[in-house]
């Protein structure tokens, strides 16, 4: 009987031990944390596979991630034409099993990807770019 009291114990204790996921132990594994300190809203980025969606002007979104270097993709919806995609110049590496942070800003380097005629592959800060695109836009409907 004591060592079957014994054994209830143990397994209690064990089971009272083990983490079912609920709860942050402060040990948050890999995450990246995207801020959005530029002038435009409702961003979507992708680091990976990734995504975060609907990042406001002056919101930031946290998840988890896979520790690496990868650059970022920032799809900014341009009202009169359109999505358009970015990437950024500079790879954005996140540390196994720590807090990593991301801001964006108006002055954050980016290339536009997607196909519009005239403006692929242009590349200077965020603003600026997509400032241009906008009149590129607007003139060419």
């Amino acid at each position: 009987m004591k060592k079957l009291f014994a054994l209830t114990a143990i397994l209690a204790l064990v089971l009272a031990g083990c983490d079912d996921g609920s709860k942050d132990d402060g040990n948050g594994g890999t995450t990246l944390t995207i801020v959005n300190s530029s002038d435009y809203g409702n961003l979507h980025i992708t680091f990976g596979s990734i995504e975060f969606r609907g990042i406001g002007r002056g919101n930031e979104v946290t998840k988890k991630v896979t520790a690496g270097t990868r650059y970022v993709n920032i799809i900014y919806d341009l009202a009169t034409y359109g999505d358009c995609l970015f990437l950024t110049n500079e790879a954005i590496t996140c540390e196994e099993n720590k807090p990593n942070q991301f801001i964006i800003t108006n002055n954050t380097v980016v290339t536009i990807l997607n196909g519009y005629v005239g403006m692929q592959n242009t590349t200077g800060t965020f603003k600026t770019v997509v400032q241009d695109l906008s009149s590129w836009a607007a003139s060419n409907q």
